[in-house]
């Protein structure tokens, strides 16, 4: 009776499998069945040269849509193809991989046969492989006494064997752990930006995560700084937060203030989307010290009212852009003017959330000398960094290993790494915006509050070195002196006249 039901299971599930396999190769099977039909109409005798030229024929067709349709043809075959390869490899090596990397138990069991004994290995079951996009989710749960530290620690061993570019982690349940492999390189082409379309506040598209999905930003409640080195893409992260702004900011629900300290080059491109722009210290100052007075009037107002301001027409939300924070608050020479900005700025960042007086600055150098309020800030962004010990600085402890931005290549501006909510660390990568772009922005989203900074002038007198002190009064000149010949020659005759 059990070779019966033996027999029956294997026809059933061959039965299941060629169902499968119609479904998949209907265009094939069609052809063969013309073939042999207008064969046997004809008398002809089957030989290889006709089951050759069904081949051909069966391969013809995708070959027209392949060359026609590109995109459909790669979403249509190729996509599904590859996705049903990687949810197999998964099935494949995901007993041999969690026996090396310590995940299996081992067990001794009697051999069918019932001579001798074998051993056998359990991994961790697996509960779920799914495969979507350019991206394969592992869903599994870990063994009796395992702890899911033990899994996500294997998870880079099970990326190698999976040749995937990179793996995420994440914790769902107290047993259960989910791997999601991205198997291809979304980031590797850049991204034009598009002209934003619809007012967003809440969050910001910027661009595209490594699994390519969408990488967006919360803006509201959030002090955000990104650092990156020279050339890193900052400004692909500054225009793509301000422009996504712009469609805010023309309705009045966000005032852009921009803070350039190297001549306004970089917010200069887009100006007008800007209710005020300050090009030096003395005018960062004046931003600085305009924004503190309108957060404490709101803290005012607010005080027993609500908790969270919320943007309207008449009472929007306040962003301060810095392009190049250390300008003004390290490298500049006039350390009053340094000091104070560093207080107000301190007192914005501590302060100004609630209210909606919010601060995004641009830094190169993340250190403590140059940054002191870097601690104050409630969100950053790590773009390629110059060593480990700067990751660590940007993003936290323990983020060397899963988010290396120092490893990022020069070749690829605008990439870097985020730390999400649940704590994990994704590789983003922030569209391209070219100037043209950024000009357009500007103009079509002006700002319909302009509040131009008072230009302060230097003090007369000392306007090199910005010394704000009176002018000093001139030096009384000097006596001239005799050249060394004449004191030579008068020496002389002072010693000829003693010796007589």
């Amino acid at each position: 009776m059990h070779a019966v039901w033996t027999v029956a299971r294997v026809i059933g599930s061959g039965l299941a499998k060629s169902a499968r396999c119609w479904r998949r190769c209907y265009l094939l099977a069609l052809l063969l069945g013309i073939a042999a039909g207008v064969g046997a109409i004809a008398g002809l005798t089957w030989s290889w040269w006709a089951l050759a030229g069904v081949l051909v024929g069966a391969g013809f067709p995708g070959a027209v849509w392949q060359a026609r349709w590109p995109a459909s043809y790669e979403r249509r075959v190729v996509w599904p193809a590859l996705r049903r390869g990687w949810r197999k490899r998964v099935q494949l090596v995901w007993p041999e991989v969690c026996r090396e990397a310590g995940l299996s138990s081992q067990r001794t069991v009697k051999a069918r046969d019932g001579a001798g004994s074998v051993q056998v290995w359990t991994p961790p079951a697996l509960r779920e492989v799914s495969a979507s996009g350019v991206w394969v989710d592992v869903i599994a749960q870990v063994r009796m006494g395992q702890t899911p530290d033990e899994l996500i620690a294997a998870a880079p061993r099970f990326a190698a064997a999976m040749n995937a570019q990179s793996v995420a982690t994440e914790q769902l349940a107290p047993s259960v752990v989910q791997l999601r492999l991205v198997m291809c390189e979304p980031l590797r082409v850049p991204v034009t930006a598009a002209v934003p379309q619809h007012v967003e506040l809440d969050r910001i598209t910027l661009g595209r995560q490594v699994d390519g999905s969408p990488w967006s930003m919360q803006l509201i409640e959030r002090h955000t700084l990104v650092v990156g080195a020279s050339g890193s893409g900052k400004g692909s992260v500054l225009w793509g937060i301000c422009g996504g702004l712009a469609p805010a900011a023309r309705a009045d629900l966000v005032r852009l203030y921009g803070v350039d300290l190297k001549g306004g080059v970089e917010i200069g491109m887009g100006e007008g989307l800007f209710t005020t722009t300050a090009e030096t210290v003395d005018e960062a100052l004046v931003v600085l010290r305009t924004l503190v007075e309108v957060m404490d009037k709101r803290l005012a107002r607010m005080r027993g009212v609500e908790r969270l301001h919320r943007p309207a027409p008449g009472e929007p939300l306040h962003v301060l852009v810095i392009d190049e924070l250390a300008a003004l608050v390290a490298y500049s020479t006039e350390r009053e003017k340094v000091a104070e900005a560093t207080k107000l700025l301190a007192r914005l960042l501590s302060a100004g959330r609630a209210p909606g007086i919010l601060v995004l600055a641009f830094v190169q150098d993340p250190t403590k000398k140059t940054v002191e309020m870097r601690g104050l800030f409630t969100q950053t962004v790590a773009l390629r960094l110059r060593s480990a010990e700067e990751v660590r600085m940007v993003l936290g402890d323990g983020m060397t290993d899963v988010a290396p931005a120092h490893k990022i290549s020069p070749a690829t501006p605008g990439m870097g790494y985020v730390v999400q909510e649940n704590g994990t660390a994704v590789r983003v990568r922030a569209d391209y915006w070219p100037d043209g772009l950024v000009q357009r922005i500007g103009h079509d989203f002006p700002a319909p509050v302009k509040q131009p900074v008072v230009h302060v002038a230097p003090a007369p007198g000392n306007a090199d070195n910005g010394d704000s002190g009176p002018a000093r009064s001139p030096r009384k000149p000097r006596s001239p002196r005799a050249s060394r010949g004449l004191r030579s020659d008068a020496a002389t005759r002072s010693d000829d006249s003693e010796a007589s």
